[in-house]
């Protein structure tokens, strides 16, 4: 009898709801960026140290997203390149011998994710370690739910 109170006057259908989830990613919704240059004077420096960076950073962001229906998950992508010796930086660049960033993607993580005891600190650190040293570390990370907020509005 009262239901029209409680359903919305425009529902979106499943296959327009993805298109705008589509759309608002593509568009840069909730996407944020991060970078690191551990060569600087007083950046972190070292696999620990800036895997406990990023953790900080994806926790004040995560932190800060919007998050409807409970939709949390995020995705979080990292890309290095190395530090340039001496030699190599007083030397004219030659995009011959530029190394290639190297990077490691972790899709549909939950905020509880970034606290110890979970596996990508650890998985964080060991892709850091293997990539030593780094001279610019290079972080994204998508919200899914400042994605589909934006979805849900359009």
């Amino acid at each position: 009898m009262l239901s029209f109170l409680i359903q919305p006057r425009t529902q979106a259908r499943p296959k327009d709801l993805l298109q705008r989830l589509r759309r608002a990613r593509a568009s840069g919704t909730g996407v944020y960026l991060r970078d690191w240059f551990p060569h600087h004077e007083g950046a972190p420096t070292g696999p620990e140290a800036l895997a406990a960076a990023v953790m900080g950073w994806c926790r004040e962001t995560v932190g800060a997203t919007r998050r409807p229906w409970g939709i949390a998950h995020f995705d979080l992508a990292l890309s290095t390149a190395g530090a340039p010796s001496t030699a190599e930086a007083l030397a004219p660049t030659d995009d011959a011998h530029v190394e290639a960033p190297r990077s490691l993607s972790l899709r549909r993580l939950a905020p509880s994710d970034l606290y110890p005891g979970d596996i990508v600190l650890a998985e964080v650190q060991r892709y850091l370690a293997q990539r030593a040293p780094v001279g610019h570390l290079a972080v994204a990370l998508f919200s899914w739910g400042d994605a589909a907020h934006e979805a849900l509005r359009g």
